[in-house]
Parts: structure tokens; sequence; C-alpha cells
């Protein structure tokens, strides 16, 4: 629009969602995005200069900057085809504008420039997330690629600074390397690319530089290569830091203890690179001294104590600054130089950081006497910004929501909206503190008047009016249903407007609290609402996307947006009226309204809230992505009246007063005295200090005088001394002079003799060696002359045969350059033609596209009509739509209710099944229990018939048993003999075993002894052959052989030896002897096997017999517990006489039931109690005889344990050492 415009001032904020975004185009001014705009911020002035983004765009994606940091390219979102523009850093100006629909996507997730900067790299976004290569040159793609596939993601490219045609990308899952060329990007194999199954977070071009010797620089072509591509650090999300040179991976850079990690972005340095870290942390790595791949964390240090992630750093060019940004919106520099003092877990107090919103901003209001403006958002904070210092003076937060903020137009109050409570606060100079809390619960809106006298806070669909000074409620505004979306003062502060989610626009007389004006439209959400000064008509936007002008009933003009327009303001006395958008750009519109309009991109969401200062000059909007915007009015129509001008003469300057509270200032006044009084007390202690000091360094200074004197006497001393010595030595030194050169004369006289006879033998060899060169030279110029007239004649054949081919060629050359200008004229025609044709075709393309220009215009004409007409429709369906569901909301409580209602009568029956099924468990168990019962009467009357016939049996079997017990103990004492017998034969044969034994030692120790004899005799005879050896040696030498043979006499020959032979007699006993002793050893081993298999034919059958035995007592065992069984019913009968017995028969009577014994006659009572008492005895004997038989056991067990033992003694081997020592025969060699 040529009548207004906005020029950005200044923007607090930034875009702290996109990563590696943030460059230095000089070595102050730092570029970052901050909503839809570039900003480059001078670190030396602090101000700003913007690039706003481009009409018909969302938002900004990517940045990247060129090598030679004098271009800037701003990948902007767009549905259609995402836009690349190419700006000068240094004029903001717009060079070039990319677009291509090979994009495959909404935007570009990440740019680079090659490094000739003739390229530029995009990496294209979800859903192809293809890679463009665009010429600059030609201002199209010249090639492109798909970089991610499966659902990978892609986050970075970077081009290699040493080779403008390497390119790589990184993302989730794959690290890529492309060759650009000049129609596709080609891929190249790396060691990288193997690791496909990790998350890469970025990664950084490294110009690595081999210094070589010059005589080894072209040696190795592949080493070349790889200096030639560079090297390049990767991230991983696991840590890790890869070094990589050639496309090979070459080291993993180790990160160490401490710090966060993960590096989130790299950026290089003079001696290696810095790291911004998840957790908050910076770390820096530097290449070690001698060590061409050896990068090392020297520091790392800390920048902020929440732990956030750095998403973007640069460093300034010349290293003195690095700025980085945290994810939550901070903006923090620091000196580089002197990043070695700071400390590892401290946040250095040297950060100039600036901090912002870091989520939505969600109240916003501008002061009229103070430069200031109030903002709070999510991030429950409320910060106070100055707009001449281009600073935040003052920021704080608290533990609720702040969901509204207003300022007090004296600068000196803020009423600010909390999720429990509406609290009025002073600003103090350093502080926001409350001063008064009012019962406002979700306070969404809350304004002062112009005058500051009133304030109105909004409580859902109820608006409080307020006196600011005495805080009483004035009245309580209720006619919305729905909850109240913006409010708005008159000029004159009498009137107040409010406008609500319901549809409903209210004009409030403040005095009365009555409604004046009203306005209703259902099915519009009101989203914003102003007033015009004297003036009947108001202001309102919302959810419909209209602009409308209304009155008391009715629409006096309405302008349809594209887009829903969010907030709207228009200033006091000024004729620019403002809105802003969804999409988060900021439109002007003149006053009164044509629906023309200037649009500028301001933030990347939509708009919360928009403030105009009071002289109209100074535009302010806030965001939901936390981004606090400022413009500068221009309106070359002059916006303001024409008393505007005399108004801004006769206005007041910017207030300078400040709120300080009575305690602080009596802090301060007691601390100014206390610091005066300890200004006092230290200079009377520097004065008496300074005084000491003086005489000190008086008395030293003598010292140091007197000293000096005597030093300077003895040094006089000690020169005169040294001059005399000097007067010597030059004399001795004189005389040595004359000498040599005496010396020195003879010995050069010498030396010329010699030398002149070298020279003469020199002169002959000379004469000798010039007539052989005379010869030579002879030899040399008839050999030349033959050479030089072979050469002419060659020479003079190449001549004539090249002339020949020279006029070939010329007259070729004069045929084409015939053919070039008969070309040059067919080319110029076609040129003409095609031109012609163009232009044709451009003309009938131009007068085609008006015509659907026409069509197109008439299309939405008719569909703005049944737009119409389907949004009544719309209202109708969504009133037969709330209908039925009131009535489904009926019918499901119906059925709600007959669901209780079956589930109690399920309950009941549940609880009757129950009681009927245990009635039924009840009888069953007392018709069992009858049968039992009858069963039981049955068996018994079985077992009366039975235990007669039994008792009968057992006296005839009892006789029979008790021979057979006889029987048994007399066998038993039979075999208690024979063991006797087995025990004496044993002991015999202890005593045989045990002089073995003692044989046996006997001759271990005789063979002890001989080995030891055996082993001396041996150690002999070798020391013999030796000495034998050394006495062959001596064979030729009798003298010396004599000698030897006698001093080895002496030395074997110590007595005399005498030799007898061996009698044959005691070679003759000794083989008697010999075979007498094993004839004895082999009838003892004879006997002893005979013994052993008596003894286990005996152990054997007295086993049988105690089996034989057990078998026995166990049948009587079964017939025992048979006849307890058939008596138990009559134990009870068994008479006092039974208590005597032992607990056997105690436990095998029972009580017997009254029922039956009453059945029974009193003789077979007798009877039956006298076989018990026999039963009873017969059992008593049977256990005597059962511990007989387990005494018997034990003893059998204990016998056979010690045949075991003796079983047990090995054989001894049959040897020649067996024998004991004979008479007559040594121990040993005399």
């Amino acid at each position: 629009m040529a009548l207004a415009s906005l020029i950005p001032h200044h923007i607090f904020g930034l875009r702290s969602n996109l990563k590696n975004v943030l460059y230095f185009s000089d070595d102050s001014t730092v570029l970052y995005p901050a909503g839809h705009n570039l900003v480059f911020w001078s670190t030396d002035q602090k101000n700003q200069r913007i690039i706003s983004g481009s009409p018909d765009t969302d938002t900004i994606s990517a940045v990247a900057v060129s090598a030679n940091r004098k271009q800037v390219a701003i990948a902007e979102y767009k549905i259609k085809n995402p836009v690349i523009s190419i700006y000068d850093t240094v004029t903001l100006k717009k060079k070039k504008v990319l677009s291509s629909s090979e994009a495959g996507a909404h935007e570009y997730v990440s740019l680079a420039f090659s490094a000739d900067g003739k390229l530029v790299l995009a990496q294209g976004g979800a859903p192809e997330w293809n890679l463009l290569a665009w010429s600059l040159e030609k201002q199209k793609v010249i090639a492109t690629v798909k970089t991610a596939f499966q659902g990978s993601v892609a986050y970075q490219v970077q081009c290699c600074p040493a080779n403008p045609s390497l390119v790589t990308v990184i993302g989730v899952g794959f690290a890529r390397m492309y060759r650009v060329t000049d129609s596709a990007l080609r891929p190249v194999s790396t060691g990288v690319g193997k690791r496909d199954n990790q998350v890469f977070l970025c990664h950084l071009w490294l110009t690595v530089r081999k210094d070589n010797d010059s005589d080894s620089d072209q040696s190795d072509k592949e080493g070349d290569d790889k200096v030639k591509d560079g090297a390049c650090i990767y991230s991983l999300n696991s840590g890790d830091l890869l070094y990589v040179e050639g496309g090979e991976i070459v080291a993993t850079i180790a990160t160490g203890e401490g710090g966060g990690t993960v590096a989130e972005t790299i950026v290089q340095y003079s001696k290696g690179f810095v790291c911004g870290e998840a957790g908050g942390f910076i770390s820096v790595y530097s290449k070690q001294d001698g060590e061409d791949i050896n990068f090392k964390k020297i520091q790392s240090i800390k920048v902020d104590n929440s732990g956030v992630k750095v998403r973007s750093m640069a460093l300034s060019p010349n290293e003195d600054l690095l700025v980085f940004t945290l994810e939550n919106q901070q903006l923090i520099s620091l000196p580089f130089q002197s990043i070695d003092m700071f400390k590892a877990n401290d946040v250095p107090k040297d950060l100039n950081i600036q901090t912002f919103h870091p989520d939505a901003i969600t109240g916003m209001d501008m002061c009229v006497r103070r430069p200031i403006i109030a903002t709070c958002g999510v991030d429950k904070s409320v910060r106070i910004w100055n707009y001449v210092d281009k600073c935040c003076e003052l920021a704080k937060f608290f533990t609720e929501e702040v969901l509204s903020i207003s300022l007090h137009p004296n600068g000196l109050h803020v009423l600010v909206g909390f999720a429990d409570k509406l609290r009025m606060m002073n600003l103090l100079m350093d502080d926001i503190r409350m001063a008064k809390e009012f019962n406002i619960k979700a306070c969404g809106e809350c304004y002062f008047s112009n005058g500051g006298q009133y304030f109105a806070a909004v409580q859902s669909n109820a608006v409080h009016i307020f006196e600011t000074y005495t805080c009483n409620n004035l009245g309580n505004l209720r006619a919305h249903s729905s909850k109240v979306r913006s409010i708005s003062w008159s000029a004159d502060d009498n009137f107040l407007f409010t406008a609500g989610i319901d549809g409903a626009i209210y004009e409030w007389e403040v005095k009365s609290l009555k409604r004046t004006r009203e306005n209703v439209i259902k099915g519009c959400m009101y989203s914003c609402v102003v007033n015009v000064k004297d003036c009947k008509t108001f202001f309102a936007v919302g959810s419909d996307r209209k602009l409308k002008e209304l009155d008391d009933t009715m629409v006096v003009k309405s302008y349809t947006s594209a887009i829903v327009l969010t907030q709207i303001t228009l200033p006091f006395g000024s004729r620019l009226f403002f809105a802003g958008t969804e999409l988060g750009s900021i439109r002007a519109y003149r006053y009164p309204l044509s629906g023309d309009y200037y649009e500028v991109q301001a933030c990347s969401a939509s708009i919360a809230r928009i403030c105009v200062s009071c002289d109209a000059t100074l535009l302010a909007c806030a965001g939901e992505d936390g981004v606090l915007m400022l413009f500068d009015i221009r309106d070359k129509e002059r916006s303001l009246t024409q008393g505007a001008a005399k108004k801004e003469k006769e206005a007041l300057g910017w207030a300078n007063e400040v709120l300080v509270s009575r305690s602080e200032v009596e802090e301060l006044r007691q601390t100014c005295q206390d610091l005066e009084t300890k200004v006092a007390e230290v200079a009377t202690y520097c004065e008496y200090q300074i005084k000491v000091k003086e005489q000190e360094f008086l008395d030293r200074m003598k010292e140091v005088t007197d000293a000096c004197n005597h030093q300077l006497e003895e040094s006089q001393l000690k020169m005169e001394a040294s001059l005399q010595e000097r007067v010597e030595k030059e004399l001795k030194l004189e005389q040595k002079q004359v000498q040599i050169e005496e010396n020195h004369a003879q010995a050069l006289l010498d030396v010329e003799d010699q030398y002149q006879k070298k020279i003469m033998i020199e002169v002959a060899r000379y004469t000798t060696l010039e007539q052989d060169k005379i010869t030579n030279d002879a030899r040399w110029e008839l050999d030349t002359k033959i050479l030089r007239q072979a050469h002419e004649k060659a020479l003079q054949d190449l001549t004539e045969a090249y002339e020949e081919k020279l006029d070939d060629e010329k007259i070729t050359i004069n045929q084409l350059k015939l053919e070039e200008e008969q070309a040059l004229k067919d080319f110029s025609e076609i040129r003409r033609q095609h031109e012609e044709d163009q232009d044709k075709e451009i003309e009938d393309t131009k007068a085609s596209y008006e015509n659907q220009l026409v069509q197109e215009k008439e299309i939405l004409l008719r569909i703005k009509g049944e737009n119409g007409v389907m949004k009544k429709k719309f209202i109708e369906f969504q009133k037969d739509i709330e209908e039925q569901r009131e009535e489904i909301k009926i019918l499901f409580q119906q059925k709600k209710e007959l669901y209780e209602i079956i589930a109690i009568f399920e309950r009941d029956m549940a609880g009757l099944k129950k009681d009927i099924q245990e009635r039924d468990d009840t009888i069953g168990e007392k018709e069992k229990r009858i049968f039992e019962l009858k069963r039981k009467n049955q068996e018994l009357e079985k077992f009366k018939f039975v235990l007669d016939y039994k008792i009968k049996d057992f006296k005839q079997q009892m006789e029979p048993r008790e021979l057979e017990l006889q029987e048994s103990k007399e066998q038993i004492s039979k075999m208690e003999v024979e063991l006797g017998r087995s025990h004496t034969s044993i002991g015999k044969k202890d005593l045989t075993l045990a002089e073995l034994r003692l044989k046996l030692e006997g001759m271990v120790k005789e063979e002890r002894i001989l080995r030891r004899t055996i082993a001396h005799v041996s150690e002999i005879l070798k020391h013999f052959q030796h000495d034998f050896y050394e006495l062959a040696q001596l064979i030729q030498d009798p003298t010396h052989l004599k000698a030897a043979v006698i001093e080895m006499f002496d030395k074997y020959v110590k007595d005399n030896v005498i030799i007898v032979p061996i009698d044959k007699d005691y070679e003759t006993e000794n083989a008697r002897q010999r075979d007498f002793l094993e004839r004895t050893v082999a009838n003892l081993k004879y006997k002893l096997s005979q013994e052993l298999e008596v003894h286990h034919t005996s152990h054997l059958k007295v086993m049988e017999e105690n089996i034989c035995l057990i078998k026995e007592l166990n049948e009587l065992r079964r017939e025992i517990k048979v006849i307890k069984l058939f008596h138990k019913p009559f134990s009870n009968n068994a008479g006092p006489s039974r208590t005597t017995r032992d607990g056997m028969g105690n436990n095998s009577l029972h009580a017997l039931d009254i029922t039956t014994s009453s059945t029974l006659s009193p003789e077979h009572l007798a009877s039956m109690q006298s076989h018990v008492h026999e039963i009873v005895d017969l059992k008593a004997q049977v256990q005597g005889l059962e511990l007989e038989l387990a005494t018997k056991e034990e003893r059998i067990t204990y016998l056979e344990g010690i045949i075991r033992e003796h079983e047990m003694v090995h054989l001894r081997p049959k040897s020649r050492h067996e024998l004991p020592p004979m008479a007559g025969i040594s121990e040993g060699p005399s």
C-alpha cells in the first residue's frame, strides 16, 4: 500500500524450534530467525536490522549463509511450493527467488551453500524428502535425489568447504554423501553409511590440511584426495563423535566425563571445534599437538541450570564471541577467548543472556507515561520491556498460570489475572510486588480505563468493574451466555464494550451499569472489539473471517478475509486501522474502511495481542510463538489529525519516576552509612599503613645504601687487582705471540716446499691430459660433422612434408570459415523466427489466461452465493444436531436407569439361586449320612460272623507257631557259636598279616639302602669316565700319562682291594631260602582264600535264615492287624484287667459300640475276652523275639564289617626284594 507502511523496529524473541539457524554476517552481527522475520543483531551497538518474510508464505523453516558471508538464503513454508529467497547481507535487498515443484513437500528443513557460492542445496521435508541442487546463475534445479526412505527423517545438509561438489545429508537412521554433477546427484559410498541403524543429530565439515614437505606433496594420490575433500565430524544420539576423513571412519572422539554427552550442534574454530550439547553444556575440543586426528575435550561449561538443549550456535570470525540459543528461547553470548577461565559445573557470570517468552504470550499492554510494554505468557512469567532502551527491565515468575495483564497509564501499577485470583501489583525499581488481591478466578481479560481511575476484569461470562484507587466494586455486568473474549473502554471512560463467543456485543454505561446498545449474531465467536471516538459505530472480528463495522442492531460494513482476523485496534485520533491474523501477519487498513490493506509478516503463529502507542507511531504485536515485535508506523497522508503535531509538542516527556518501598530506602541509607563508616576506617588504616611502609622503606634504603657503598669499595679493590693481572697476562701473551709467529714462519716455509713439489707433479699430469684432449677433440669434430650432415638431410625431408600438410590445413580452414559464416546466418534467421513465435505464443497465452481469470471471477461469485446458501443450511443442520443430541442424552439417561433396575433384579436372583443350592446340598448330605449308617450296620453284622470263625482258627494256629519260635531260638544260638569261631580265625589271620607287614617294611628299607648305594656308585662311575677321558688325551705324552694314572689311582683306590670269589654254597642257600619263602607265602594265600570262602558261605546261610524269619514275622504282623480290625467293636468289654497290659494291647482294643454289644450273649463275650488275652500274650512274645532278632542282626552287621576290613588287605606282588637280608652278605660296598 503506497499510503501507509509498517517498518520493523525491534523484535523480542526468536525461533527456538529450528536448529542450525544462527550465523555471523561479520565480526559483530548475528543473524537468527524470529517469528516470520530474519533478525540482524549487532552485538556492539545493540540494534537490529530486520528482513520480513515473503508474502503468501507461512513461516521460516531454514536459513543458510554463504562461505564469504555476503549472501543469506531463507527457506519459507508454502502450501504449494516452498520458496527460497536470496538476500544480500549488507544491503538486505532480495536478489533471487527460487521455487520449484520438485521439492515434493511444503517446506525445506535445511539449506547449505556450496564453497564457491554457485550452488544452493535444499533438503525438502515430508513426505518425499527430496534433496535439490539449485544453480544460482541459472536459477533452476540442476539435480534432485530422494534421501530418506521408509519413515526416516532428514535433519541437515552440508557442503564440503574443500570440494564444492561433495554434499552430505544426515537424519534418522542414515548418513549419505553425494557428488554434484551437471545433471545429477550421484551417491558416494562411505564408511559412515554402514551405520544406518543409528540417529545422526548433526555434522560439520572441517578443513583438514596436512603439513608435508614440498618434495612429497604428489607422492600419494589417495592421500591427496582425502586432504582435498577434508574431514567431517558426525554426532550420534548415543553420544559418540565420529571423525570421518575421505568418507571412512578414522576415529571415535572420546567425549569424556561431564557435560551433556550428546552434541546437538557443532561449530569450528582455529584449534578444533565446539559442541552445544543436551543438558545445557558447551564443550570445547582441541586438536592435540603432533597428532593429525586426535581431538580431546579441554573444557565443558554449563550455561543453563535447567538443563535444556542447545539448539543453534555461532562463532564470530575473529573468534571473540560465541553466541548460542537454547530450547527455551534464550539468546546467550559469552567471550570465547576467556572460556578457559570458566568453571565446569557453575554457570559463568560473564554470560550475556537475553531471555524471551519460550511459549505463547497470553496478555500484553502498553503504558502511556513510560516507554514500557508488559507481557505475560504460558511460562507463568510477567515481563516488562523497554522499547526505547530495547531491553527487558523486569521479569518475574509465578507458581500460578498467568492469563491476562494490563498496565496503568502512569506505569507504576500492573493488573495481572491468574488462574485463582486477580492481583494488582506495584512496579518497583527491581521487583513486582502484590498490592491487592481480588477473588476473580480465571480472569482471561483485564483492562485499566484510559484515565486509569477504573479497571474491568472478566470472569467467564461476567465483567467486574472496580475503582482503581479504592478497589471498590462498582458493579458486575452479566448479559453474555458464554465466555467474554474482549472488552474495550471508550475514549472518555463512560462506556464499556464487551464481546463474547456467544456472538453478542454489548455497550454498557459505567455509571448506571446498563446496556445502551447491543448487537447479536449467533454462530459468530467474537475475539476482539474496538470502538471509535466520537462515532456511533464499533468494529469487531471473529470466527466468521469478517471485519465488521457495527451499529446498534445492524452491520454497517463487512469485509470478508481469506483468513481469520484475531485482533484489531484503532488508535484514538488515527486514520489507520490495524488487524492481526491467525497466520501471524499484521494488516494496516485506511480508516474509514475501504477494504484495501497493507500486510507485513510478523509472527510465525497466530497474533495474540496488538497495542499502539499513544502517539500512534509505534505498533506492538505479540504472537502465540512467544515473539514480541515492534513496528514504526509511517503514514504518508498523516494518520494523525491536524492538532496532533501541536499535541505532540505540548506533550510531556517520558516519566523517570520509579516506585521504591520505604524499607528498601531505609536499607539503602543504612547501607550507605555503613559503607561511609567503612570507607573512613579504611582511609585511616591506609594512612597508617602508608606511614609504616614509608618508615620501613627508609630504613631499608639506608641499609641498602651502606651495603652498596661497602660493595663498591670491595669492587674497586678487585678492579685494581684485575688490572695488575691484566698487565701481566698481556706481557705473557706478547711473548707467546712472538714464539707462535716464528713457528708459523718455519711451518709456512715447509708447507711451501711441499706444495711446490705437488704443483710440479700436477703440471706434468696436466700436460699429459692436454695431449689426450687434443686427440679427443679431433675425433669429436669428425663425428659431429657426420651427424650434422645426417641431421640437415632429415630436417629438409621433414620440412617438405610439413609444408604439404600446412597447405592442406589452410584449405580446410578456409572451408570451415565459409561454413561458419553460413551457420551464423542460419542461426540468426532461426533465432528471429523463434522470437517471433515466442512473442506470438506469449500473446496467445496472455489472452487465454485473461479469459480464464474472467471465468474464475464469475465462478467465484457463483460460489460465494452458493456458500451463503450452504451456511444457512449448515446453521439449520446445527440446530437439528443440537436437538438430536438432547434427545440422545435423554434416551441415554433412561437406558442407564433401566440398566440399574436390571442389575438390582439380577443380584436378587443370584441370592435366591444361592440359597436353593445350599438347601439342596444340605438335603443331599443328610441322605448320604443315612445311607452310610445303614451300610455300616450291615457290615457289623458280617464282622460278627467272621470274628467267630477267626477266633477258632487262631486257636489252632497258635501251637505250631510256638514250636517254630523255639526252633528259631536254638538255630540262633548255634549261629552265635559259629560266629565266635569265625572271630577266632580272623584274629589269627590278623597276626599273620601283621608279620607280613613287618617283613614288607624291612624289604622297603633294604631297597632304599640299595638305591642310595647304586646312586653313589653311578656318580663315582661318571667321575671315573670323565677322568679316564682326560687320561686318554695324554696317550702321546708318557710322562704326563704316568702322573695322571698315579693321580687316578690315589683318587679312586683308597684301600687295598682283596678280590675273593663268591662261595657257591652261599648262592645255593640263597636260592633255597628264596624258594621256601615263596612256597610259604603261596600256601598262606591259599589258606586265606579257603577260609574266606567258608566264611562267605556261612554268612550267606545266616542271611537266608534271617530273611525267612523276617518273612514269618511280617506274616504274623499282618495277622495281628486283621485281628485288631475284627476285634475293634469288642474292646470295650475287655475288663479292668487289660489296663495292666502293655501299650500294644491298649492300642489294639477300643470301646465297643453300645448298639452292637447289646446283641451278643454272655458266653460269646467271655470266650471273646479269653481269646483277646491270649492274642495279647502272643504279641508280647513276638515283640521279645523281635528284640532278640534285632540284637543278633546288629552283631552280624558288626562281624560283617570286620570281615570286610580284612578282605580289603591287598596281596603283595612277587618281587625279588621280598626276602629278608641273608646272613653273611654286607649291606653296602666296602
